[in-house]
């Protein structure tokens, strides 16, 4: 766990039921965040992502980019942002610089990940963070965290 994880954690033991992240109608409490942070980081473990390993994301912010960014830290994984404006090729290019373990899209970014994850590879997993049906060849976000362990 990174420091900024150690930092979760912290407010998390301090005062788990004060208000830590607000999006639109979605609240959660530094306890609940805590847990969520977690269950991401074991969701990408999951995936095979390891210490080290980039994780890019390419959406833009909302409570799931803030969240697989809490969770790469308390996973030690690498948070890789990608310009959601960018043309397909320079997706293409920024992901052959990063070499991520997962890419994780969402609704918006659809399109573009869809043009894009063809010509990635074997070696990148594809994560969907939307709120209808994942793509085929995507891993739905939302069902890994779910599943996953928040200790």
């Amino acid at each position: 766990m990174t420091l900024i994880g150690r930092a979760l954690l912290a407010a998390a033991e301090r005062d788990p039921g004060a208000l830590a992240v607000v999006d639109g109608e979605r609240r959660f409490a530094w306890a609940d965040w805590n847990g969520r942070a977690n269950r991401v980081a074991h969701a990408l473990a999951g995936l095979g992502v390891a210490r080290g390993d980039r994780v890019a994301v390419l959406m833009r912010n909302r409570e799931e980019t803030a969240a697989l960014w809490a969770g790469c830290q308390k996973g030690g994984f690498v948070y890789a942002p990608l310009n959601f404006r960018l043309a397909p090729a320079e997706v293409e290019a920024a992901v052959a610089l990063v070499r991520p373990a997962a890419l994780v899209f969402e609704e918006r970014t659809r399109a573009l990940a869809a043009e894009v994850l063809p010509r990635l590879g074997a070696g990148v997993t594809a994560v969907y963070a939307g709120e209808d049906a994942a793509p085929a060849g995507a891993r739905p976000f939302e069902a890994l965290v779910a599943a996953a362990s928040g200790a």
